[in-house]
């Protein structure tokens, strides 16, 4: 019997030995290239959470930091290992505590919506930031909360810190090979990890070739941009790049990947699958020299809500800087604002004054310019909230039926509004309201730009009680004043005429000194009177073709009768047009800019009048030999109640309305007055009507 089958079971055991371990070897085989794919897979996305700007952190149920991206320590002085085990609650503003903390809950019932709020760094600082956070579930249970902090108050890069990072998770997955199994589910576990975190980034995240071929596209660019990743893998980046900015972007592009690790920001406009174009930021860096990477990657972000943002501030600025002096203008100008930022429907602003309920409703609700009255109210929309005392902003969510019985809502067939109250010294006034056709939800950067602007309306609302109590005290007082001074200017004038050449040189004196005080005094007072009618608007021009010449010398000749020793020229152009003009109005014009220069002229000065042809128009100037106007004072000298010499001290009679009173004459004429030096010594004043 040969030995082969003397012990066959011993040739079988080694032959079966051999193919255990032949399978053994190719076991081995498989689990290694396993574990260098998912290293090189972990290489990516460690490369690709590196570039993020963001913090990234991991919550347990109880609201205590278990995990924190290194990028924390750059952003709040704190290190890592401070902040884990910690309640996030104690790094949160005092002031935003409680609603963070009912925010957490929401996030752990599933409520996912991204949460502002304010961190206290380790030196105090304090930092406004925006959390975007999902729960962690774990066998159908939720284990914590795992998101993304975004620093709102700066771009700030985390590249050295989260290179931090990178170190210790290459240290983490050399300890890991030495068990081959129990490394693969850790890589897996982990690789997962980070695709979930960019995945449900607020930025989406690009790896390029040289030529700027997407090889790579997180799937957050669905939500962002509407394109599946499919759709742009395998093309060109700059394909979807504004025109306008496409060559800009590409030089930019060009010399960041020149460089090793080089890195590029830009701003630029990408193209949206609906065909519209966002306003994007990038930051990218060449990690064409990394052996896991090979590429370019690129990070990503959404800001055209920011741009729009800063340009309707921009706007608003310049509208602000083109308030005058008029409230009620300044309120209709403020409301075509509010009108043009939000893209309105209607932009409707209600005051009330004096028990009068008015309305300025762009675009226009019925004839007339200006401001409306409405004797009954009740069924508009303003008027109930104003009734109501509301303090603070309201939609069409907080008001039953709001829209449909308002009549101007219901007949435009608007579907949303945000109405704003308007307050003058803690004073409900008015109210701000923009509607809209279609439904929709008011952001914060909405609200905030009409909270603005009724804040604006507000100090306007302030300015206009103010000058309407000075008004009324000016009636008031005026009409007072008017009685007493009519009265001692008959007992002077009867003095005057019966005693005035009988008495002695000191009696004629102090009656001379009494009816021209009276004078003085009336002529102020019909002045005030005057300005309240102007800024009332009670005044009506009764315009007809006026011949301004005899105008001219009625004023030149009662000036002459005032200051005999001033020596007047008149010159009138031959064949001048009549104006358009209201008689006395253009009398009491004429009085003004006479007077003007009688007073400021030396007592046995010259002064001068021309009338001359400017185009169509009539052209008035009026010239003195004064001391003329220091270019200090010029720009306010049309200002009611300016005067140039210091009040306590002003040498000449007045209370600075004479050149008020002739700038609204000729502006409510639709023409233009201005002051010249003149070149004799003095000052040139001119009109054109």
């Amino acid at each position: 019997m040969s030995e082969e089958s003397s012990f066959p079971h011993y040739f079988k055991a080694v032959e079966d030995l051999h193919q255990r371990i032949r399978q053994l070897e190719e076991r081995k085989k498989d689990l290694e290239a396993t574990i260098q794919n998912l290293t090189e897979s972990l290489e990516l996305y460690r490369q690709l959470v590196d570039n993020l700007n963001d913090v990234i952190y991991h919550l347990d149920s109880l609201g205590r930091i278990t995990y924190l991206s290194p990028s924390i320590e750059r952003r709040s002085g704190y290190r890592v290992e401070e902040l884990l085990g910690q309640p996030f609650t104690r790094f949160v503003h005092p002031d935003d505590v409680q609603e963070m903390v009912e925010n957490y809950r929401e996030i752990l019932e599933g409520k996912i919506e991204p949460h502002r709020f304010r961190l206290i760094d380790k030196d105090g600082t304090v930092r406004h930031v925006r959390s975007s956070s999902r729960p962690l579930v774990k066998d159908g249970v939720v284990v914590g909360v795992v998101g993304i902090l975004t620093e709102i108050s700066d771009q700030i890069r985390a590249e050295e810190e989260l290179r931090r990072h990178r170190d210790q998770l290459e240290k983490l997955v050399a300890e890991r090979t030495r068990e081959l199994e129990k490394t693969s589910q850790e890589l897996r576990r982990r690789e997962e990890f980070y695709r979930y975190l960019i995945e449900e980034s607020h930025d989406f995240i690009t790896v390029l070739d040289d030529n700027g071929i997407i090889n790579f596209i997180s799937p957050s660019v669905k939500r962002l941009f509407g394109y599946d990743p499919e759709e742009l893998m395998g093309k060109s980046i700059f394909r979807f790049i504004h025109p306008e900015d496409r060559e800009r972007v590409i030089d930019i592009a060009r010399k960041a990947v020149s460089e090793p690790e080089g890195t590029a920001q830009v701003e630029y406009r990408f193209r949206h699958k609906n065909g519209t174009y966002r306003h994007c930021e990038s930051i990218g860096r060449n990690l064409k020299s990394h052996p896991s990477v090979g590429a370019s990657v690129v990070n990503t972000r959404d800001i055209t809500e920011r741009r729009e943002l800063e340009e309707r501030m921009e706007a608003l600025v310049r509208s602000l800087l083109r308030l005058g002096p008029d409230p009620l203008e300044n309120l209709a100008h403020l409301t075509e604002t509010a009108h043009r930022l939000t893209g309105a429907t209607l932009t409707r602003y209600s005051r009330m004054s004096k028990g009068s309920f008015m309305t300025l409703s762009l675009p226009p609700q019925q004839e007339g310019r200006g401001f409306q009255a409405h004797p009954e109210p009740f069924d508009r929309l303003c008027f109930r909230a104003m009734s109501s005392g509301f303090r603070s902003p309201l939609t069409h969510k907080d008001f039953q039926q709001g829209l449909s019985s308002d009549p101007d809502a219901a007949g435009m067939n608007l579907k949303a509004f945000l109405l704003h109250p308007v307050f003058a010294k803690d004073a409900l006034v008015g109210c701000l309201t923009v509607f809209h056709h279609e439904e929709r939800e008011y952001d914060r950067g909405g609200r905030e730009l009409l909270a603005m602007i009724a804040r604006v309306m507000g100090t306007e609302e302030e300015r206009f009680l103010y000058e309407e109590g000075l008004r009324d005290f000016i009636d008031v007082a005026s009409h007072e004043l008017r009685h007493p001074t009519a009265v001692v200017m008959g007992f002077a004038q009867t003095l005057q005429e019966e005693y005035g050449e009988k008495e002695d040189e000191r009696f004629r004196e102090i009656l001379n000194n009494l009816l021209s005080g009276t004078e003085r005094l009336a002529h102020m007072i019909e002045q005030l009177l005057e300005v309240s009618f102007l800024e009332r608007r009670k005044h009506s021009l009764a315009m007809e073709e006026v011949d301004a010449a005899p105008v001219v010398k009625r004023a030149v000749e009662k000036a002459r009768n005032k200051a005999p020793g001033i020596e007047f020229d008149v010159e009138i152009e031959e064949g001048l047009r009549p104006v358009k003009a209201d008689p006395s109005k253009l009398g009491l014009l004429m009085d003004i800019l006479v007077d003007n220069a009688v007073k400021y002229s030396p007592p046995e000065g010259e002064a001068r009048v021309e009338l001359s042809r400017s185009d169509d128009r009539v052209l008035i100037s009026v010239y003195d030999r004064g001391s003329g106007i220091p270019e200090e004072h010029r720009a306010r000298i049309f200002d009611r109640f300016y005067q140039v010499e210091e009040a306590q001290h002003h040498s000449k009679p007045g209370m600075g309305l004479g050149l008020y009173l002739a700038k609204e004459i000729v502006e409510a004429h639709g023409g233009k007055i201005w002051y010249e030096p003149n070149p004799s010594g003095g000052s040139i004043f001119r009109v054109l009507i």
